[in-house]
């Protein structure tokens, strides 16, 4: 999707982004020839209380991670040269991280353990958290898909948390609207699955009462909507495909229409940043 926005953008923002989400589809199409396709068609999203990612055994490879840690590093070292010093530093020290424990929280989503590792080997902790976070993705999205393929045939459809990832447990930042249907469906950043919710609904706080959900349409842009909840004062960015009639990769739209998030925030609406995106 490409198209100007009512903000400017740091040079080379979008760019960024483009070439991140490029080199883990490479990385994840790679690891997914490798992997087992799942047999447990027993599995019913819809009863699970917590993310799938939490209640199976998913053996997430440390050499491969690894491997995929050090390649990232040299994906960041070309493409953001000018965090190089920090990248360096990172790259010196890799050699004494607790890999599995590094697995575990990030699967977790605990940012305080990588707060205390960058204070133990002076690091800085942004940097090391975003290349621990995107470096791991392109695992999760190779097993997240495997079990995507097996809810589609189960006939998933509402996740009883549905402002977070029914895989990963990641918070949602956007949804979309789907043309053929008119359905609504949450979008995960981190692992790519989707999941379906009610179209006048918040996911924040499940308020449904005609009249405290707004939907607001940006001039000129009426594919791009924000859902406005008075009851909860929470937003979620949604891309409407039945006003293009094309599909985009949600990924990309989501980091493009930060101006979105800014705008709701200025009315007095909350979200949920999303995860470490941002050394902008």
């Amino acid at each position: 999707m490409t198209k100007e926005t009512p903000v400017h953008l740091p040079e080379g923002y979008l760019d960024f982004f483009m070439q991140l989400e490029s080199w883990q589809n490479k990385q994840q199409i790679s690891l997914q020839k490798r992997l087992e396709p799942v047999r447990e068609n027993s599995l019913n999203i819809s009863e699970a209380t917590e993310p799938l990612l939490n209640i199976i055994d998913i053996d997430f490879d440390v050499d491969t991670y690894q491997k995929l840690y050090t390649g990232f590093l040299d994906f960041m070292l070309e493409d953001r040269s000018e965090l190089s010093a920090d990248l360096s530093l990172i790259r010196t020290a890799q050699s004494q991280f607790d890999w599995p424990s590094i697995i575990e929280e990030i699967t977790n989503e605990n940012r305080s353990y990588f707060t205390n590792l960058a204070n133990l080997y002076q690091l800085n902790p942004e940097v090391l958290l975003f290349t621990a976070e995107h470096s791991l993705r392109p695992l999760i999205r190779a097993f997240a898909r495997l079990y995507y393929e097996s809810w589609l045939e189960i006939g998933v459809k509402h996740w009883n948390s549905p402002a977070s990832c029914p895989f990963c447990g990641s918070d949602a930042h956007i949804s979309r609207i789907r043309n053929e249907d008119g359905r609504r469906f949450m979008f995960c950043e981190r692992c790519f699955t989707e999941w379906e919710v009610r179209y006048l609904y918040c996911v924040h706080c499940n308020n449904d009462e005609p009249g405290s959900i707004r939907i607001m349409n940006l001039e000129n842009d009426t594919a791009h909507k924000l859902y406005l909840c008075e009851k909860c004062k929470s937003y979620m960015k949604t891309y409407d495909e039945r006003q293009t009639l094309q599909t985009v990769d949600m990924y990309i739209a989501s980091v493009q229409t930060i101006y979105l998030d800014l705008l709701a925030e200025e009315k007095g609406y909350n979200g949920k940043s999303a995860t470490n995106n941002n050394l902008y």
